[in-house]
């Protein structure tokens, strides 16, 4: 008897082992590498558990971030005196771990075995962009477990679970509000009355309208502010087509069976979707948000960050996808095994890439560099009431958490976020206003081509510098303003001092009494 109980439940945890092996796969696998605008929100959680301000510099109402949710949760962590960039990571792989187990569950759910979520498990996270979009530092594990949460509870039959897991879902992503909303109308149109349905409206509308008055209140703002720093009228959809297309043809390159998947998935729904309504809600509800999402890549263009993060963060629905094919055999294991081969040799191929030996490593995207190099020049020697614009300003910002930092890509800035030009990928950019206004201490340049149009007599009050010879537009500078030069500059002996000349439209060595130094 005893052995028979053995070996029933050793049957029902191995499909969830097999999860945990492709996992474990995964880690050694791959150097996590924190991005930059990751540590954006960082700085917000820091600040919220030190300071009691969810904001990115002290006494200034900025949402610079759009994930209010996982910042919450990394605030807790700070709290607990743990560092947030390494858990945030280990934080994003247990909810990667529940998206799996998650999805081997649905199978059951929808009535086919748990090996079919066990291939849409792994499918998910063997795809190399989901997972470093996903352990990037910002909140892409997390997004996947409330949306895979919200669809299994919709499966299961409990609707008030699963609204519940969709509003946590918007908590974390606004764009998921389109996601919540469908899964509401699906939710009214099972109930089949108005007055049965009606309580569920509220599971959705409380914490949407409660956390839009909490950002009206305390922001003055009803969306994030990245989310203004980044919309753009459609006058200039035109500029964008280029780079919209482009971002697409990369994602879908990267991963080829992620479009299998989701046109056979569209194909079933309009030819036999009706015969298994739960199957097809579901295929609807996950078929509904992806295309939502590419139209956020078209309104956006795209997005700088690495492994396609606009489309990759929804990569768990495409795993649901893949179930419901499975459990209509409109794909068989054999095929859906198959697919798996790509993202495997994926993984290990970039591992071989990179020259390193299969370890568990986390660090950060400007480690080393330009963007290394003037952080350590520039910690001793700032000082409170310093303010520092930096266009890459998430890890240098939080290194420095008692200097004031402007982003003159309008993330983290609101003035330019609602006045500034489109800066495609990045948000918007007003730099005469960020050196004429603004005047900071300090700028810091990863491209200078940012300072063309600049008035000359703006530009003449600061001494720039280059690391390397001036090299036109796309060379690396420090702007530092000319009051503020004797305490900072000494920070760069050997750099090059180099001249913005805005009559000339150029970038060139800077020369005096005829004799250049």
């Amino acid at each position: 008897m005893f052995e028979n109980l053995g070996a029933d439940g050793f049957r029902r945890a191995l499909p969830l082992l097999a999860v945990l092996m492709g996992l474990l796969f995964v880690v050694l696998f791959t150097h996590f590498i924190i991005i930059d605008d990751a540590y954006i929100t960082f700085r917000h959680s820091i600040n919220l558990a030190n300071h009691g301000q969810l904001v990115f510099n002290l006494g200034e109402r900025v949402e610079g971030m759009t994930n209010l949710l996982w910042a919450l949760i990394l605030a807790g962590v700070a709290l607990l005196g743990m560092p947030v960039e390494g858990a945030s990571v280990w934080l994003s792989l247990a909810c990667m771990l529940y998206a799996g187990i998650r999805l081997v569950q649905l199978g059951v759910a929808l009535g086919t075995t748990p090996w079919a979520g066990v291939i849409a498990a792994l499918v998910l996270i063997l795809n190399p962009s989901f997972v470093g979009s996903a352990t990037s530092g910002m909140e892409g594990g997390l997004f996947s477990a409330l949306l895979v949460e919200a669809v299994y509870q919709f499966a299961c039959s409990h609707p008030r679970r699963a609204l519940i897991a969709a509003s946590l879902a918007f908590l974390t992503r606004p764009e998921a509000v389109v996601f919540a909303g469908l899964l509401l109308c699906l939710v009214l149109f099972e109930s089949k009355s108005f007055r049965k349905g009606l309580p569920y409206v509220l599971y959705v509308a409380i914490p949407a309208i409660g956390v839009t008055a909490f950002r009206w209140l305390y922001y003055d703002s009803l969306v994030p502010n990245t989310v203004i720093a980044k919309s753009f009228g459609l006058s200039k959809l035109q500029w964008f087509l280029e780079p919209m297309m482009a971002y697409f043809r990369g994602f879908f390159a990267t991963a080829p069976y992620l479009a299998i998947i989701a046109l056979a998935a569209a194909f079933w729904v309009l030819r036999d979707g009706r015969r298994d309504g739960k199957s097809s809600r579901v295929a609807l509800l996950s078929l509904g948000t992806l295309l939502f999402s590419y139209v956020v890549v078209i309104r956006n263009a795209g997005d700088w960050m690495p492994h396609y993060r606009l489309l990759s963060q929804y990569g768990v629905l495409y795993s649901v996808l893949l179930v419901v094919l499975l459990r209509q055999q409109v794909v068989g294991p054999a095929v859906a095994a198959a697919l798996l081969i790509y993202p495997c040799v994926q993984t290990v191929w970039r591992t071989v890439e990179l020259k390193k030996a299969p370890s568990i490593s986390i660090e950060s995207s400007t480690n080393g560099g330009f963007w290394e190099d003037v952080t350590i020049r520039l910690m001793p020697v700032l000082k409170e009431g310093d303010r520092v614009s930096a266009d890459v300003v998430g890890c240098i910002a939080y290194r420095m958490p008692n200097i004031l930092f402007h982003d003159p890509a309008g993330l983290a800035d609101a003035y330019v976020a609602r006045h500034g030009q489109p800066s495609i990928h990045y948000g918007k950019h007003d730099s005469t206003y960020t050196v004429g206004t603004v005047r900071p201490s300090v700028l810091v340049w990863h491209a200078s081509g940012h300072l063309r149009g600049v008035p000359q007599e703006m530009l003449d009050q600061y001494i720039t510098l280059s690391p390397e010879p001036p090299d036109g537009w796309g060379t690396d500078v420090v702007m530092i303003r000319n009051d503020c030069f004797d305490r900072i500059g000494p920070a760069f002996p050997g750099w090059h001092r180099v001249k913005l000349d805005a009559a000339k439209d150029s970038l060139g060595p800077y020369e005096t009494r005829g004799r250049r130094k």
